[in-house]
């Protein structure tokens, strides 16, 4: 198909054909959610661009240093196409040093002899690499995970001191949250929630009667917390 159209047509499509490339590539390495989707595909998002696109999968790690610039080139090519209404060709200055500056092709064992045959043998193998990327990464799992968090104070000391100091917040906050009420209410609430976490932690560590201290520790504070949310969580 490319091969009937024009100089103009052709780098046009192989253009769109490698912007496409370069939003599917980064929708399969991002999270999936509609953040990312927004961020690539919205055109006034920040990846909404070819150019954009270009450095984000670079910076990504997603492209190599070689098919980043080959990507600019194209970019300088295609604008050079799109902002020009009068006749222009491949075989002419600058577009003619950009695409000899493009890396040759390493799917094909046939030199290039004219302007348009480096440009579609290079293109092609270009757009292979990012679609088998692409796919690499779906079939290797290589999709982003999520690795922030979120920071909780904790106990310090001895891991008796740390189940003391558990069970005096508890005592306190309980009845803090039970005097509270609005916002102030919804804190000490959080705080419960979140000690739960610190407690259920400390069993990791404890033995004997302080393990049982421990769990009748948790079981108090579910009930409570079961109460206070609505949540139904054994003990």
């Amino acid at each position: 198909m490319l091969d009937k159209l024009d100089d103009r047509g052709f780098v046009l499509s192989v253009a769109a054909f490698a912007d496409d490339s370069l939003a599917t590539l980064l929708q399969a390495f991002m999270l999936d959610c509609d953040v990312a989707t927004a961020l690539v595909e919205d055109f006034s998002g920040p990846l909404g661009t070819f150019s954009a696109r270009i450095k984000a999968s670079f910076a990504l790690g997603l492209i190599t240093q070689d098919q980043c610039a080959d990507l600019e080139y194209l970019r300088k090519i295609r604008n050079a196409f799109a902002h020009q209404w009068r006749p222009i060709e491949l075989d002419t200055s600058p577009t003619r040093e950009w695409v000899r500056n493009l890396s040759f092709s390493s799917l094909s064992a046939t030199y290039p002899d004219t302007v348009k045959k480096k440009m579609r043998s290079s293109m092609t193998a270009l757009l292979i690499e990012l679609r088998a990327t692409a796919h690499k990464i779906g079939a290797e799992n290589g999709r982003l995970q999520l690795i922030g968090s979120r920071l909780m104070f904790s106990f310090f000391g001895t891991i008796e001191a740390r189940v003391k100091q558990a069970s005096d917040f508890v005592t306190d906050f309980k009845a803090r949250h039970a005097a509270a009420s609005g916002d102030q209410k919804n804190f000490y609430l959080h705080h419960l929630l979140v000690v739960e976490v610190q407690v259920a932690a400390l069993l990791v560590e404890a033995r004997g009667e302080l393990a049982t201290q421990i769990r009748a520790l948790l079981k108090n504070l579910f009930e409570y917390l079961n109460s206070a949310t609505g949540r139904k969580v054994g003990g």
